[in-house]
């Protein structure tokens, strides 16, 4: 993985704007450019902060640091709790590969101990719920939705 950068903005324009990407983020619809760069510049504010979060691009296995090596990303930021709360985003051409679990495998070993990692996640989503069980996360509640909305799972992992 490398820090987000810049140049990493129409890039990340172009996965939010994909509906497979997005399906299990937020409302699940994908995302206007205008709504992707307030977003990305927040992360990039956070990944050149002196925080402990920030925002990488998983590379492909190649690991060239090119505009084709992009095959998903990581983001790590403070919630009102002050736990870090984890996103995974991977290319759909990159799935099934094992990108996200190495990403976030190397995650949890960069960042400081004695740190909570939370993560939202859509019961429905059953591929990510089975990734970040194997990686030592646990169910700590289930947050309120609208009726209608997807079941969303906080899951914790807590780092002594």
């Amino acid at each position: 993985m490398r820090p987000v950068v810049a140049g990493d903005e129409p890039w990340f324009q172009s996965l939010a704007a994909d509906p497979a990407v997005v399906a299990y983020v937020g409302d699940g619809r994908p995302w206007s450019p205008q709504k992707a760069s307030r977003r990305f510049a927040q992360g990039l504010r956070a990944t050149n902060s002196a925080s402990a979060g920030g925002w990488w691009v998983i590379l492909t296995p190649s690991g060239h640091a090119t505009t084709t090596s992009r095959a998903g990303l990581v983001t790590a930021e403070k919630d009102r709790q002050g736990a870090l709360e984890i996103g995974i985003w991977v290319d759909p051409r990159w799935w099934g590969r094992g990108l996200a679990k190495g990403a976030l495998r190397e995650l949890v070993n960069t960042l400081p101990r004695r740190l909570t990692l939370v993560v939202h996640v859509d019961r429905a989503n059953t591929r990510s719920m089975r990734l970040l069980r194997t990686a030592g996360f646990q169910e700590s509640s289930v947050l309120p939705q609208a009726s209608t909305g997807p079941k969303l799972i906080r899951m914790e992992m807590h780092r002594r």
